[in-house]
């Protein structure tokens, strides 16, 4: 019996392994400067900092489920948030210095988080969306640095985690400047969208709005995918030891 239920916890195990992981991937998608990141899920793309709301952010559906990661494979093409100012995806300029010296910091508004970025604006970014329209105040804002300023998550980040409805920092989805490790962004559980644009507003702060001067596009190519559960490998490793001890001890009961 003890036999049976080992081989049972073992094949569970495998079987759960060997379900093939559905990955979604997108390719060479083109996401204007004009994107408004906080009219992702309504049909307004708003403007209540004034000087224009320009369009609405494309969105990419997800197949729901958990344990799901977003990565990009390439984020190519420059944009200008101010005439003749270029920046680059993570929203620096080509000499590595943020324009004008101006930091971002955008607040909320209808349901999607504001963001803020110590020294940079014009960087790419995300947001998750379940079904449903969002409203209301919207979750806590992320803030982000190129400088390294205390109490701000560094744009080197390994991984990240947003909430749904929270707006947060893609960049060119490395961990570097145009170079780097691939970063990963944990999809939470419930998101079924997700759009991508970009936090304007005048002089890059207060409310959102500004896009009227905007130009550029950027290309993007990512993917999602599944990562295998904890508990699976635990239930293989615990199932693989417990056959090992079972075949110690009968090759021992054999001498």
């Amino acid at each position: 019996m003890f036999k049976k239920y080992l081989s049972l916890a073992l094949l569970t195990g495998l079987a759960t392994m060997a379900v093939p992981v559905q990955a979604q991937s997108y390719s060479d998608q083109t996401v204007s400067a004009f994107a408004n990141i906080f009219g992702a899920g309504n049909a307004n793309t708003p403007s209540p900092g004034g000087y224009g709301g320009g369009t609405v952010a494309p969105e990419f559906s997800l197949t729901p489920g958990s344990g799901r990661i977003l990565t990009f494979s390439s984020v190519t093409q420059n944009i200008s948030f101010t005439p003749g100012t270029t920046v680059v995806p993570d929203g620096l300029q080509l000499n590595g210095l943020p324009s004008f010296g101006l930091s971002t910091n955008v607040l909320s508004y209808q349901g999607i988080s504001g963001i803020q970025l110590e020294q940079g604006s014009g960087f790419l970014t995300g947001v998750f969306l379940s079904a449903s329209a969002p409203a209301g105040a919207g979750p806590s804002r992320l803030g982000f640095t190129n400088n390294g300023t205390g109490g701000l998550t560094a744009t080197s980040f390994a991984s990240l985690a947003p909430v749904l409805n929270q707006t947060f920092f893609i960049g060119d989805g490395l961990t570097g400047n145009g170079a780097g490790s691939q970063q990963v962004f944990y999809v939470p559980d419930g998101a079924t969208r997700l759009f991508l644009g970009y936090a304007d507003g005048y002089a890059y702060s207060g409310l959102p709005g500004a896009y009227y001067d905007n130009a550029g596009a950027t290309k993007v190519s990512f993917s999602v995918s599944a990562v295998p559960e904890p508990e699976t490998y635990a239930m293989m490793l615990a199932g693989l030891g417990l056959l090992g001890f079972a075949a110690r001890r009968r090759a021992s009961s054999r001498t």
